[in-house]
């Protein structure tokens, strides 16, 4: 069970820095938000900095066990969220992801962005919410959606990732 566990983690982390095998495009990414923007719909980037534990996970519409996450180690579910970076101890490609979010949207956007191999940066598109200490992140876990495609809301589906974050 510990070993399902810590493989779900893994892959958890390699799906947000990697894209979930989607592959690379030639299209242009989309613009992040211009410095300074007032935030109208959602959490700045400033508001979601801080220490997370790894309380939630939901991978393609099933959630994993509290019971099964709760046995791993605090510090394999210690997550860093910092100058819009997201760092893990478990997370692929030295453990830090860059991130950038828009909060002009409802609900808040948020995108990753990890290097694919041929040293291509890949783009993974999101949403984020944050209530009260607890910060949700939900990617789509499709590799036939196309690259712009994000999730709508944070419900749980076959083609969905979903990490629930509770701030230490």
């Amino acid at each position: 069970m510990r070993v399902c566990c810590g493989l779900l983690f893994t892959l958890s982390l390699l799906f947000v820095s990697s894209g979930c095998g989607k592959t690379s495009t030639t299209e242009k990414p989309e613009s992040p938000p211009a410095p300074g923007t007032a935030s109208k719909a959602g959490p700045s980037p400033s508001d979601i900095e801080g220490t997370y534990l790894i309380v939630g996970i939901d991978f393609n519409g099933e959630k994993m066990p509290d019971a099964e996450l709760a046995k791993e180690p605090e510090g394999e579910r210690t997550v860093v969220i910092k100058g819009g970076k997201l760092t893990g101890k478990m997370a692929p490609g030295g453990g830090e992801e860059e991130f950038t979010t828009d909060t002009t949207t409802t609900p808040a956007q948020i995108d990753f962005t990890a290097s694919a191999p041929g040293g291509k940066a890949r783009k993974q598109l999101g949403i984020y919410k944050l209530e009260g200490g607890t910060l949700t992140i939900a990617v789509n876990n499709d590799p036939q959606q196309p690259p712009k495609e994000r999730p709508k809301d944070f419900a749980s589906n076959k083609s969905s990732f979903i990490l629930i974050l509770k701030k230490k």
